[in-house]
């Protein structure tokens, strides 16, 4: 099975998935979007996204964000910070340099949400 033909049985998976209940969302697919920020001295701050990785559902996605910032936290640093949501569902990983910063965000989302924010046309 090829690319094409995998991504249009996943979608149609996913299309009952859209559904506006709490509840229905964490039994769907969740996509564990991670966002690049970065800040040098004397330029603006850069922004990166990678491409989204699926999850069968909320608790497995979340399970990728505490495991990053368990790691995280084990090989502490006074030039690193992190910081949690209080759902869980989002997490970010920071570290200082010499008048810079990257800021490394994750996000677990329905897969319905895009954070990136509407397409332009």
């Amino acid at each position: 099975m090829n690319a094409k033909h995998m991504a249009a049985i996943i979608a149609l998976a996913l299309a009952g998935c859209a559904s506006t209940s709490p509840e229905e969302r964490a039994k769907c697919a969740w996509m564990l979007w991670r966002e690049d920020e970065t800040k040098t001295p004397n330029k603006l701050a850069e922004v990166e996204w990678a491409a989204p990785i699926a999850y069968a559902d909320r608790a497995a996605c979340v399970a990728v964000i505490n495991d990053n910032v368990m790691r995280w936290e084990e090989k502490s640093s006074p030039t690193q910070s992190v910081e949690r949501t209080s759902s869980g569902t989002a997490a970010e990983f920071r570290t200082r340099y010499d008048g810079g910063w990257l800021s490394t965000r994750f996000r677990c989302l329905p897969d319905t949400v895009d954070p990136r924010g509407p397409k332009e046309h």
